[in-house]
């Protein structure tokens, strides 16, 4: 493709358009001048689109005014065309400013049904946050990436998604490799804590030795006539944007040499009181007895505050599906909690035994013990490592019917290939809970 241009030296990004599903190739783009001289800008990057993550975007160098077209090939000799349905050029007309850096903390980590879920200290609610970047020893990788904050709504507590974007290494061939470890995000932090959803399907969880939140500076632009102390102010969510003449100081600051001024450490007042994480909501509900409960677990603080607690798997199987009788006491008196339900599946290995059908050589069948009564599994999880099998699956309980015996109940069903051309090696089969 020969794509004409007007203002090469403004150009400052490339992006392709295409309804194609899925595809890796190499792209090599050319700067075409006005004798016809064709000079290489880019050479065999990789775009492509897998599994809801795509490089579709190239950042352009700066281009000579001579330049007239540029010229965009796409490698088809690993696979089928696919049809381009625009090309985008974007200009990029004031300069980009330098980005402030602010290192994130990974807090608790929840590691689900094809999901890493980890918790991120950002330290202070109100940081503009503009893009997001990653640093990993991962060697070959895609991951599409969510940014959440935890919100009170209808339904208790619930995500509500930030930012979104994904994150790629990969290797094409021994010349041709992709690597994007930035997104844009372009979000005010609602609290001192979001969560980083990282959508894994079959592949292992990803480690990362440093992520940072990145926003450009903002600056204040103000005329003293003498030197002096000044009080810079913040924090009144009353106060309302104020109203200056700023006709003389716009005219002097396009004179004037700019002095940079450092603040000193940020102070509070000496009368500010905080709010407290929950204000003027009372902690103890009324007293109980607890003697109607089978069952009890102590727990031990280590200090005042807001306090998570992730409920065991014992308690998950003995409370109602609801968690409703579920109660947290002290002293004899209830301790008023919210219920966090993160979208998150968590994992719980089974053990499989060996349970063959008498008479029934071509059927196998294992039986799969859960680690205790009442748990609702939602999906069963199969991994396998054989290369080539082509079996019907069925998920079944065995129920007791009116006669005092057993009967099969069927849970879930799916039929599992595995080829060649499908190396398909992780199963899901949903359960009605």
């Amino acid at each position: 493709m020969i794509i004409p241009i007007t203002n090469a030296p403004a150009l400052r990004s490339l992006t392709l358009q295409t309804p194609a599903p899925g595809f890796l190739k190499p792209i090599t783009v050319e700067a075409l001048a006005d004798g016809g001289s064709a000079r290489p800008i880019a050479s065999r990057i990789t775009f492509f689109r897998q599994r809801g993550v795509d490089r579709l975007s190239l950042d352009l160098p700066t281009l000579d005014a001579s330049v007239r077209s540029l010229r965009i090939t796409l490698d088809d000799s690993r696979s089928a065309p696919i049809p381009i349905s625009a090309v985008v050029l974007e200009e990029e007309e004031i300069p980009t400013p330098s980005w402030m850096i602010l290192p994130l903390q990974a807090g608790d980590r929840l590691e689900g049904s094809g999901q890493s879920r980890i918790n991120l200290q950002i330290g202070a609610a109100g940081i503009p946050i503009e893009r997001m970047r990653f640093t990993t020893d991962e060697p070959v990788f895609a991951r599409r990436i969510e940014l959440m904050s935890r919100e009170w709504g209808a339904q208790g507590l619930e995500d509500r998604p930030l930012a979104s974007g994904s994150i790629h290494r990969l290797t094409f061939d021994a010349e041709t490799r992709s690597e994007s470890l930035e997104f844009t995000a372009r979000f005010k932090a609602p609290a001192p804590e979001i969560v980083m959803v990282i959508e894994n399907g079959d592949s292992p969880a990803m480690t990362f030795q440093r992520i940072e939140a990145l926003w450009h500076p903002v600056r204040l632009l103000f005329h003293s006539r003498s030197a002096g102390t000044f009080l810079l102010l913040s924090g009144n969510p009353q106060a309302r944007s104020p109203r200056y003449d700023l006709g003389l100081l716009l005219g002097d600051a396009r004179r004037a040499t700019l002095q940079a001024v450092q603040p000193r450490p940020l102070t509070v007042r000496a009368s500010f009181r905080p709010p407290s994480g929950l204000p003027q909501v009372p902690l103890f509900g009324g007293p109980l007895d607890a003697t109607q409960w089978d069952f009890r677990r102590h727990l031990s603080l280590l200090g005042d505050g807001v306090h998570r607690l992730k409920l065991p798997l014992h308690t998950l199987a003995k409370a109602r599906p609801d968690l409703s009788d579920v109660r947290l006491i002290s002293g004899g008196r209830q301790l008023l909690y919210l219920i966090d339900r993160p979208l998150l599946q968590m994992p719980v290995a089974l053990v499989a035994a060996s349970a063959p059908v008498p008479k029934q050589p071509t059927l196998s069948r294992w039986k799969l013990e859960l680690p205790m009564d009442g748990l609702a599994p939602t999906r069963i999880r199969c991994i396998s490592v054989a290369s080539l099998f082509d079996p019907s699956l069925r998920i079944y309980e065995e129920v007791q019917n009116p006669s005092g015996g057993k009967s099969p109940r069927i849970l879930g069903q799916a039929r599992w290939i595995r080829t060649p051309e499908n190396p398909r090696s992780l199963l899901e089969i949903g359960l009605p809970g």
